[in-house]
């Protein structure tokens, strides 16, 4: 019987990643160098292991950088606490980052203990503000590719891994020692409210320092294996999405991701 230590962190966290889907057959809007604004917005960058997804939210505007390049810096911040622009690997907002069948893709939803060896790099900019640089994983009981267009579903485990977290106070369930970075856990029941609950364990780094940030080689099955190690998660179910973006509560204007690697998915 595990104990759920639910601190001020989820409380936090617990308004957050509100996403609506897009439109049944939405396309995404091709701006390369420019600006996406508002959470109906997005582009799809090609790269030639895998292909993703550039989304912007509510109330945020963002500029994307060259084609073939991935990454985005916040432009604009005038949205509700908690928005999350991001890169989605995966199934997101009623679609896949994956346009077609035909293109090299990452294989998206495979079970936990079939998912390879995801491995992430990434380099940042923090400007000034209240947010968190993180990941965001999700993995689901289903296969069911029709059911995996909506995040926030019963059953569901979100697996969080803050990077950074200027201006946020957190609480810890427990501490844990992985690849040599002493990260707090905490983790519980979300979205009990909606009647519709999931499973969140939160991976907090101790970084809350503003100015550039690199992250080299961050293998997430470790975490994986400790979520499961807690219960919180099971190697049968299905990963379907890696995303990692600035979850924004206030400013933020100015942080940027100019560098985003991510491997041996699958």
């Amino acid at each position: 019987m595990i104990r759920r230590t639910l601190g001020l962190l989820a409380v936090i966290i617990a308004a957050a990643l509100v996403l609506a889907p897009l439109p049944a057959g939405a396309a995404g809007v091709a701006v390369y160098n420019g600006r996406l604004c508002g959470q109906s917005e997005w582009v799809r960058v090609k790269l030639p292991a895998s292909e993703y997804t550039v989304h912007t939210a509510a109330g945020v505007c963002v500029n994307t950088p060259a084609q073939g390049r991935l990454g985005y810096t916040v432009d604009t911040n005038d949205g509700p606490h908690w928005t999350y622009p991001n890169i989605s690997s995966g199934y997101e907002q009623g679609g896949s980052s994956c346009a077609s069948a035909r293109d090299a893709c990452y294989r998206y939803p495979v079970q936990e203990k079939d998912d390879g060896t995801p491995v992430a790099s990434v380099r940042a900019w923090l400007a000034r503000g209240v947010y968190n640089l993180a990941f965001d994983v999700w993995f689901s009981p289903t296969s069911a590719v029709g059911t995996l267009n909506y995040q926030h579903r019963k059953g569901d485990t979100e697996v969080m891994v803050w990077l950074a977290h200027p201006g946020i106070r957190y609480a810890c369930g427990y501490h844990v020692t992985i690849d040599h970075v002493s990260w707090c856990v905490q983790y519980g029941e979300a979205g009990g409210g909606s009647g519709q609950p999931w499973q969140r364990i939160t991976y907090v780094a101790p970084r809350t320092a503003l100015g550039s940030l690199s992250v080299s080689n961050l293998w997430l099955n470790p975490l994986f294996r400790d979520a499961i190690k807690h219960r919180m998660l099971t190697p049968a179910k299905w990963l379907y999405a890696i995303d990692l973006g600035f979850e924004l509560y206030s400013g933020g204007a100015g942080s940027n991701i100019h560098y985003y690697s991510l491997s041996g998915v699958a």
